[in-house]
């Protein structure tokens, strides 16, 4: 018999994937969230055998047993956006996290993944052609946002709770990411950079991009659902060793890079850069979140196959191509 994994959080970009690439490696899925897209479902129709679909709370979990959690329910709108209290907003986060765990421990959950986010890292006011070097599951937190700050507790809470608590709780931390299936939604109203010039390059055909735009670290969605199948399949011992992951491709691009890349692919688009007499000028110095390093998770899993920026725009431009017919 195949092990089974709860997934909260399913309905939403990140989490499908996960979904998607633990169906792939063979397990059983509960796909829980409040709520689902019209056609989420007909993204997974083979697998109607192995998965179990259920619309509800994530501060309610259902009475099941299961081999493994993977809770990734979050909101990542800011509170204004939202219009939540900055309290409140923190409140809902934080509420989740603390029932997944309590969860997990009442049902004797034998792994639980918990997603984090880059956002745990402050954001630099850097120089962009600055050089730099990705941060490790070493460096010192320091979020500058409430969506951080969540993430932060959460991290940390992980750690407490198995060094204190004989928990078996995971964190794993993900930065930028793109691909098929991304579209806005009231808890995740912004889509990635890579997403919105895909659409002006389909929808206007020109991307406009700043030469000196500093460079950023892209991972392509349905890795990460590959990524979480692989720490899943880790022994106990590494499994409980390791506790904290940064999940990423490790492919830095600049944005202007990547304009070029999808134009690559769509030789039509214009990749236009505007004047820096009335735009930003190079030296500009903006807030910019370094990247994240995947040496510690490449060796714990030994997991390598990571889709290539080329490939995974490709993709993207193939879904979002077919997205818009719909839209028609």
């Amino acid at each position: 018999m195949s092990e089974r994994v709860l997934v909260t959080g399913a309905g939403g970009f990140v989490c499908s994937h996960i979904v998607n690439g633990l169906l792939e490696a063979g397990y059983d899925v509960i796909a829980l969230d409040r709520a689902f897209d019209p056609t989420w479902a007909d993204r997974f129709y083979k697998w109607t055998r192995r998965l179990e679909i259920v619309q509800g709370e994530a501060s309610r979990l259902p009475a099941v047993k299961v081999d493994a959690l993977v809770h990734g329910v979050a909101i990542t709108a800011s509170p204004e956006r939202i219009g939540m209290t900055p309290e409140d907003y923190l409140r809902a986060n934080i509420e989740t996290t603390l029932a997944a765990t309590s969860w997990a421990d009442r049902q004797q959950v034998p792994r639980t993944i918990m997603i984090s986010s880059d956002a745990v890292f402050t954001q630099w006011v850097t120089d962009r052609m600055q050089s730099f070097q990705p941060l490790t599951e070493e460096n010192h937190i320091s979020p500058d946002s409430l969506f951080g700050v969540a993430k932060a507790l959460m991290e940390q809470l992980v750690g407490v709770l198995n060094l204190n608590h004989h928990r078996r709780l995971f964190a794993v931390r993900l930065s930028n990411i793109y691909g098929p299936y991304e579209i806005s939604r009231p808890t995740r109203p912004r889509v990635s950079r890579i997403a919105s010039m895909i659409h002006d390059a389909l929808t206007q055909e020109r991307v406009m991009e700043y030469v000196s735009s500093p460079p950023t670290d892209w991972t392509y969605a349905p890795d990460i659902g590959r990524a979480i199948a692989a720490i899943l399949k880790l022994p106990d011992n590494q499994f409980l060793h390791y506790e904290l992951l940064n999940i990423t491709a490790g492919q830095t691009y600049t944005p202007f890079q990547v304009a070029m890349t999808i134009k690559e692919q769509l030789p039509n688009v214009e990749v236009s850069v505007p004047n820096v007499e009335h735009g930003e000028p190079l030296g500009t110095r903006i807030l910019h979140r370094l990247p994240l390093a995947n040496d510690r998770f490449v060796e714990a899993t030994g997991f390598t196959n990571w889709t290539s920026l080329h490939d995974g725009i490709g993709q993207t431009i193939a879904w979002m191509r077919r997205h818009l017919e719909t839209q028609r």
